[in-house]
C-alpha cells in the first residue's frame, strides 16, 4: 500500500484513529489488481504496543 494523501491521525489516550487515501497492487491466480481506497485503522495501546484491532476500507470515486 502506498499513501497518496495525508494521513490524518487522532490519539484519544490508548487508542488511535489512522484515516488515509491509499493505492494498492495485489496479484491473484495470474491476474493484477490495482485499487484506489480510503482506508481507516483503529489501534489500541496493550502492554505497550499498538496493535490494529479494526479495518475498514472503501474504494474511492472515480471521476
Amino acid at each position: 500500500m502506498e499513501l497518496v494523501s495525508p494521513a490524518r491521525i487522532r490519539v484519544y489516550g490508548d487508542t488511535a484513529l489512522f484515516a488515509g487515501r491509499v493505492t494498492n497492487t495485489a496479484h491473484h491466480l495470474g491476474r493484477r489488481f490495482d485499487a484506489d481506497e480510503w482506508t481507516t485503522d483503529v489501534f489500541v495501546r496493550r502492554q505497550g504496543r499498538w496493535l490494529c484491532v479494526l479495518s475498514h476500507i472503501t474504494a474511492a470515486a472515480t471521476a
